[in-house]
């Protein structure tokens, strides 16, 4: 059984210009331990896609039909005249099992909490001074510049590869299944991106499903590409099968 299953999946939005399809019967398949990179041009429906696998439509975002499997538990995303949190399936294994970094990292933190704080509920079972001990060694463990001093800022603060670097180390500290990242190396110098990319492979057995736009990325990490373009997955390619320059005419770069 696949790890993660996606079935005719489709999502729309409602504007005031009318409804907008985003993703129209999208189907997809990962296997436990496989890196697939998800690829194709920009506004084609990659970020809808991640945000609807682990149940984060916006307001004015609605699934129409489909469903998301993770492991045999079945979630149908939000929809219209539905309560989401009472159909939420995936409340207990979203943040532990399945972890997701998003591509505007910023919006994953509170803007009125030091960052040692948010991280710092990550060890709830803590006391106060353990929690914020483990939350130095957290951001120790991250690489950031400087750890006491990141804890004590606000997000808006911290510059955006710092706060990448965060939010990637948040994804796994639960050691997840399946983590999802959303061109989570788009802010990060060289050394950093080496560093991050460690970390990750560290997880064993973890499923990465990988929104990129950087095919030589793609190809060094990735076992399999999911190509999508105008709503919809349009094709899986085993890397191997793929050259660069494939890939590049794929997408918008």
């Amino acid at each position: 059984m696949a790890l993660l299953s996606v079935d005719q999946l489709s999502i729309h939005a409602e504007k005031e210009e009318g409804d907008i399809r985003l993703l129209k019967s999208v189907s997809l398949e990962m296997e436990k331990g496989e890196w697939t990179a998800l690829m194709g041009p920009s506004g084609c429906g990659k970020t809808t896609l991640a945000n609807a696998i682990m149940g984060f439509l916006k307001a004015d975002t609605f699934c129409d039909y489909g469903t998301v499997t993770f492991d045999g538990i079945v979630n149908v995303p939000k929809q219209l005249g539905l309560d989401f949190l009472e159909n939420d399936s995936f409340a207990d294994v979203r943040g532990k099992r399945m972890a997701y970094v998003m591509q505007n990292v910023r919006e994953a933190f509170d803007p009125t909490e030091k960052i040692g704080a948010q991280i710092a509920e990550l060890y709830e079972e803590d006391g106060f001074f353990e929690k914020r001990k483990k939350a130095i060694a957290f951001l120790e463990k991250a690489q950031v510049k400087d750890p006491k001093k990141i804890s004590r800022s606000s997000p808006l603060e911290v510059s955006p590869g710092e706060l990448q670097k965060v939010m990637i180390m948040t994804a796994l500290e639960k050691d997840p299944e399946l983590v999802i990242l959303d061109e989570p190396f788009s802010a990060l110098d060289p050394l950093s991106k080496e560093q991050m990319i460690a970390e990750l492979q560290k997880h064993e057995g973890m499923s990465v499903l990988l929104i990129t736009h950087e095919p030589q990325t793609a190809k060094r990490l990735c076992q399999s590409i999911l190509f999508m373009d105008e709503g919809t997955v349009s094709e899986k390619r085993k890397t191997a099968d793929l050259s660069v320059e494939d890939m590049i005419s794929r997408m918008e770069i």
